[in-house]
C-alpha cells in the first residue's frame, strides 16, 4: 500500500499518453487508483482501548496498565498507546518502563510536541536530566510521503506537458525535471538517514543498577545508574551489554536489566504482566 503511493502519477502519465481520446475515463481511472493506494486502514483495537480507558476512569490503575499492555502487543506501532503506558507506568512509580514507553512514543511520532513534552516531564521529574537525549527528529514515513509526492509531480508534468514545443517550454521542462531530480535524491538520502536513526540503539535502564568494568557478575562495580537512565548501546558479550552514558562513561550491564527494542528478552521485560 505504501509503495502504491508512487502509482498515481505514473498511471496519469500512461493514461494520457496511451488513451488520449478517452480523457474523461482515464481521469476517473487515475482518481480511483489514487484513492485506492492512498487509503489507510485503521487497525487499532478500539474496543480494547476503550475498555482500558474505562478501567482507568474507574480508578483501577493496575488493570488499566495490563489492558493497555495487551493493546500494545496488538498495535506496537501506535505512539498514542505508548504515550498512555508511559503516563500510567509513571503513576505507579515504574520509572524504567515509563521512560522506555515515552521514548518509544517519541520514536514512533517524533513530530508530536505533546509526546516529546511528556517524555521530558517524566525524565525531569525522575531526575534524569543526564540521560542520552532522543535523536528522532522526523519519522521516515514523512520523508517517504514527500518522496512519493515529488515522483508523482514528475510523472504528472511529463503527462501534461508532453513533448515540449519551443525552446522556452523545453527549457522550463528541463529545469523542472532537474529540480525534481535533485529534490528526489535529497529525499532518498534523508530517508536513509531517518531510517538509520529510527533503529538507533538507545537503551533504558529498567531498575537501578551499577556499571561493571568487565562483562561478569563477579566484576567490580563502579558507577550507579538510576532506573530510567537512557544510555547508548555499544556491543554485547556473554549476556552483558557495554553501554555509554551521556557523560561518555562506559561499563557493562546485564542485558536483562536494560530495555531496548532489539533486546532478545524484550517480550518478557517490556511489560509488567502478560494478559492473554
Amino acid at each position: 500500500m505504501s509503495y502504491g503511493l508512487f502509482a498515481p502519477g505514473l498511471l496519469i502519465l500512461l493514461a494520457l499518453r496511451i488513451w488520449k481520446r478517452r480523457g474523461s475515463k482515464t481521469t476517473l481511472i487515475a482518481l480511483a487508483a489514487f484513492l485506492f493506494v492512498a487509503a489507510a486502514s485503521d487497525n487499532l483495537p478500539w474496543t480494547e482501548i476503550n475498555r482500558a480507558l474505562e478501567l482507568y476512569d474507574a480508578g483501577d490503575l493496575t488493570s488499566a496498565i495490563h489492558a493497555f499492555e495487551d493493546v500494545s502487543r496488538r498495535a506496537p506501532e501506535s505512539p498514542g498507546i505508548q504515550h498512555n503506558l508511559a503516563v500510567l507506568y509513571y503513576q505507579q512509580g515504574d520509572i524504567g518502563r515509563s521512560v522506555y514507553a515515552a521514548r518509544e512514543a517519541v520514536r514512533l511520532n517524533p513530530s508530536s510536541g505533546r509526546i516529546r513534552d511528556t517524555q521530558l516531564l517524566i525524565e525531569r521529574a525522575a531526575g534524569l536530566e543526564r540521560s542520552v537525549p532522543p535523536r528522532h527528529i522526523v519519522h521516515p514515513d514523512v520523508i517517504f510521503g514527500a518522496l512519493a509526492g515529488v515522483v508523482n509531480v514528475f510523472f504528472i508534468l511529463l503527462a501534461f506537458l508532453g513533448k515540449p514545443k519551443g525552446l522556452r517550454r523545453a527549457g522550463l521542462l528541463a529545469i523542472g525535471q532537474i529540480l525534481l531530480g535533485v529534490i528526489a535524491v535529497a529525499l532518498v538520502v534523508g530517508l536513509v538517514m531517518a531510517a538509520s536513526v529510527q533503529q538507533d540503539q538507545v537503551g533504558v535502564v529498567l531498575n537501578e543498577l551499577s556499571l561493571r568494568r568487565i562483562p561478569s557478575h563477579m566484576a567490580e562495580s563502579w558507577l550507579n545508574l538510576p532506573a530510567g537512565t537512557a544510555v547508548d548501546l555499544i556491543t554485547q558479550k556473554d549476556g552483558f551489554v557495554l553501554v555509554r552514558t551521556d557523560l561518555g562513561l562506559e561499563g557493562w550491564v546485564n542485558m536483562h536489566s536494560i530495555l531496548w527494542p532489539r533486546n532478545p528478552a524484550i517480550s518478557i521485560l517490556r511489560y509488567r504482566a502478560f494478559v492473554l
